[in-house]
């Protein structure tokens, strides 16, 4: 594709995509990151189109530097506007992507309560503040799709529903501007709690209020105590109590101030005996557990038997239950196989979205454009991949891989070229067998099974994934492969969930918003058993089963059993005769159930 920029014509290409989403890709060029708009496809997109380009033009032009605003159009060779170029800033993530402490949180937040500031003195609201609008990196936030945010006449458009304030439901926002600053503030604190406790100030389960819309509508938020959270929730007593009086304020009672600066200034101190950092006199924590004594490593709850397998301060970094249980972890700089053996490899030469393959003896670490396989004593083999949005097209388990470059797929093992991949956005995935794998360009997206021992692509009937890809996990049972898929769409999360055959035939699938659904609300940590599929709720496993010929999911018991030992933020990978093995960021645990199994 050629474009121009500042008179100059740029070429862009598959490998310069950065970013896409329902409305536009971001490109990166020479230091530069270009937003190009999809086209308009009828009289209401193209009305909207030209809105858009007449906002490029009057774009304020004094707004913070953390803000990556417009900075010139970019046009075709013909000088019609196609979007428009920003600022790029390297090696920033999602808010959500990163992994922080309350203290650390907080500490963000101060940042970025004084960035909101300033842009609210440019007489500027940002409108659709939420956690895929914030990047972060060492040095704080910074303010992305700027091209959406309300300034004079023109409205901000869009608006994702976590984050969006109850007084704006209903509301037409193209019908003129409707945000204020006061609702950026409740954006703000929605994102803060969420970042701090883990959980939305919304979220959570109550019988009579079910869905988290009619919550936010009725002001009943998980600071009161007949709202049951999920139970990988921070207490909320580790803040203070002038800071939790001002979310309560802001969710219950609906005020749309910004809280005073002192209160993200709290200072925060960690527990000798757990770690968790809070603002009180005693842990929080501790005191709700009671008095610890050391755990056994074998417990009973009913039929169900738990087994302590692996403990460790650091993090579990990836786990493999394919041939029998393998595991990577972290512990300092230094990453683990699950003999204790090191990898001839530092732990901060992996990252959030590197990939792995756990075979017997060696280890597939691959992380931006690179893949190595590593043993004990040293690197043995080094592969250069593509990547795609920061990912690392490359997949495996059990030490066999595949992986991407230079447009086509290869075996990691077999020096062949198994089929065309376009490395705009793409994600790849690999079991013992089959393969699977996406791409997608602008708003096409192409599906296909791969095996690693044949070359060529089944073409996979699944639909197109429209909007924000947030992730996506593939998992593999003998000849099936269940496929995960989060995105964001117009401000909705959208979840899917398919079991496909080695023959390309989708066995089942179930499509909606997470909280239509157990499936669709922890999709990405679900054991896949044959055409059977357990769940991890805090309820404890869930069990459900793929209807071939009804192409749906039914949902069948829970096993109250594993209660006390599953959460919904845990990880599942099937055991052999029927267990389960379950991964928590520091812990791996077997469970199974006494004579009638799962």
């Amino acid at each position: 594709m050629r474009v121009k920029l500042n008179g100059s014509i740029v070429v862009l290409g598959p490998s310069d995509l950065i970013g896409q989403g329902g409305e536009a890709s971001v490109y990166a060029k020479d230091g530069v990151a270009l937003k190009l708009y999809h086209p308009a496809t009828d009289r209401g997109s193209k009305r909207t189109l030209q809105l858009r380009f007449d906002k490029l033009r009057a774009f304020p032009a004094d707004l913070p530097d953390r803000v990556l605003a417009p900075r010139a159009l970019v046009t075709d060779l013909r000088g019609q506007p196609l979007g428009f170029a920003m600022r790029r800033v390297l090696g920033a993530k999602e808010l959500f992507v990163s992994r922080l402490q309350p203290k650390e949180t907080l500490t963000l937040f101060l940042g970025l309560y004084e960035l909101l500031q300033r842009v609210h003195e440019k007489r500027v609201v940002v409108g659709d503040l939420n956690d895929g609008n914030v990047l972060v990196d060492d040095t704080g936030a910074y303010l992305i799709d700027a091209d959406s945010m309300q300034f004079g006449s023109f409205p901000c458009l869009v608006a994702h529903e976590k984050t969006l304030a109850p007084e704006l439901y209903g509301v037409d926002l193209e019908a003129g501007p409707s945000f204020t600053t006061g609702t950026d503030w409740y954006a703000f604190s929605v994102l803060l709690f969420s970042k701090v406790f883990g959980v939305h100030p919304f979220g959570g389960v109550h019988k009579q209020v079910k869905t988290l819309l009619r919550r936010i509508e009725a002001g009943h938020s998980v600071l009161r105590p007949d709202v049951r959270v999920p139970k990988s929730t921070l207490p909320f007593e580790l803040l203070p109590d002038p800071l939790l009086d001002y979310f309560s304020r802001t969710f219950e009672r609906k005020e749309r101030t910004p809280p005073a600066r002192s209160l993200l200034a709290a200072e925060l101190s960690a527990c000798a005996r757990c770690g968790l950092e809070h603002a009180r006199a005693a842990c929080p924590a501790c005191r709700r557990l009671g008095v610890l004594s050391a755990r056994p490593a074998m417990r009973h709850r009913g039929r169900c038997l738990a087994r302590v397998l692996f403990e460790t301060r650091g993090s579990i970094v990836a786990a493999e239950s394919a041939g029998g249980l393998r595991y990577l972890y972290r512990e300092g700089a230094r990453l683990f196989r699950e003999d204790r053996r090191p990898l001839a490899l530092a732990a901060t030469e992996s990252d959030q979205a590197s990939v792995y393959s756990l075979g017997h003896a060696e280890t597939w670490v691959a992380s931006r454009d690179t893949a190595h396989l590593v043993g004990s004593n040293r690197i043995r083999r080094t592969l250069s991949i593509d990547q795609a949005l920061g990912v690392p097209l490359f997949g495996g388990e059990g030490g066999h891989g595949a992986f991407v470059y230079d447009g086509w797929l290869e075996g990691a093992d077999l020096p062949r070229r198994l089929g065309q991949v376009v490395p705009a956005e793409a994600r790849i995935f690999a079991g013992h067998q089959l393969g699977y794998g996406f791409y997608r360009v602008g708003r096409l997206t192409h599906h296909f099974l791969f095996s690693l021992q044949q070359g060529g692509f089944l073409n996979l009937p699944l639909p197109p994934i429209a909007g924000r890809v947030r992730s996506v996990r593939a998992t593999f049972d003998g000849t099936d492969v269940l496929v995960e898929i989060a995105a964001v769409v117009a401000g909705r999360s959208v979840h899917r969930i398919a079991l496909v055959d080695r023959h390309a035939r989708v066995v089942a699938s179930h499509e909606g918003a997470p909280e239509d659904s157990p499936l669709l609300r922890h999709a990405g940590r679900i054991a896949l058993f044959g055409r059977r599929l357990l769940v991890p709720t805090d309820d404890g496993l869930l069990l459900a089963r793929a209807e071939q010929g009804l192409d749906q999911f039914v949902e069948g018991r829970v096993f109250t059993e594993t209660e006390p030992f599953v959460s919904e933020r845990h990880d599942l990978y099937p055991g052999p005769s029927g267990s389960v093995y379950v991964a928590t960021e520091h812990e791996l645990m077997q469970l199974e159930l006494q004579k009638e199994g799962v």
